[in-house]
């Protein structure tokens, strides 16, 4: 993360001008920094300002954009229900507790 804000700060490019420069020419200075340049404008030679582009507020995701687009099958039926009990009661019914492990004449590989 530290590294691609690093690339990310390498990729910025900036200019410098004077107090004077940046009145005459704000609207060419806005314009580079609309491209996304960094414009630093500076009072005798020193950085006193920066101009740097706005984030753009992030557009807020609508709920329920895909309603009725994808219907869950019906998972949790009586049906559904009756087999996974019944797969699940068969699996114990197969082990004798005392022998741990299958009865016999059951194949114990699954």
């Amino acid at each position: 993360m530290f590294a691609a804000a690093l690339q990310a700060l390498a990729k910025v490019s900036h200019v410098q001008v004077n107090v004077h420069e940046a009145k005459t020419q704000l609207s060419r200075l806005l314009a580079r920094v609309a491209a996304g340049e960094e414009v630093v404008i500076a009072k005798a030679g020193t950085p006193v300002a920066r101009l740097v582009p706005v984030e753009q507020p992030k557009k807020k995701r609508e709920l329920g954009f895909l309603k009725g687009w994808w219907v869950a099958p019906d998972w949790d039926s009586d049906e559904v229900n009756k087999e996974i009990e019944d797969m699940f009661y068969e699996s114990i019914e197969s082990y004798d507790p005392l022998l741990e492990g299958p009865k016999d004449g059951e194949d114990d590989t699954a």
